[in-house]
């Protein structure tokens, strides 16, 4: 099971990165999406859903530099609701499951650089402080943290 997640996982990367590479200039209302989970301090991964602080910054970098714009699910929400447009090369930033390493390295990476995100939380993990053992040992948000983030307004909340 582990092997399909990770080949559809690397499916949707590819398929995304193609679009980011490509010279076709994206249409309007466009919006691209990362999800991300857990992102560790080097290189070495536990399982296939890790990315490492250095390869985080370096994709954000990616973005900066070919004009892509962060935009919040509300903007989302608006442009599907026709309230608004989302600019050209439109990205959202998702982190599923509430890993510690969004509180301690990229909550304020993206306070830093303003850019809004959305955490889906997986509420009876963030009870345990930890996901099932067969994903690995890593710590989660407590509720404490997820309710400060939230109140940033930078971070917007959602189930997973």
């Amino acid at each position: 099971m582990k092997r399909i997640i990770f080949l559809f996982c690397l499916f949707c990367i590819l398929f995304n990165v193609s679009h980011l590479q490509s010279a076709e200039t994206p249409r309007r209302n466009e919006l691209l999406v990362l999800c991300y989970h857990d992102i560790s301090i080097d290189d070495i991964h536990d399982n296939y859903f890790t990315v490492s602080q250095k390869k985080f910054m370096q994709q954000l970098q990616f973005l900066q530099q070919h004009g892509y714009v962060f935009v919040s699910v509300q903007e989302v929400i608006a442009s599907r609701a026709g309230q608004i447009s989302l600019p050209d090369r439109a990205v959202l930033l998702t982190f599923d499951d509430a890993y510690r390493s969004f509180y301690t390295f990229v909550y304020p990476t993206l306070k830093r650089l303003g850019y809004p995100s959305m955490l889906a939380v997986v509420g009876k993990w963030a009870e345990q402080g930890a996901p099932p053992a067969d994903l690995g040992s890593t710590a989660m948000m407590t509720w404490k943290e997820i309710a400060e983030v939230s109140r940033s307004g930078l971070v917007e909340i959602a189930s997973h």
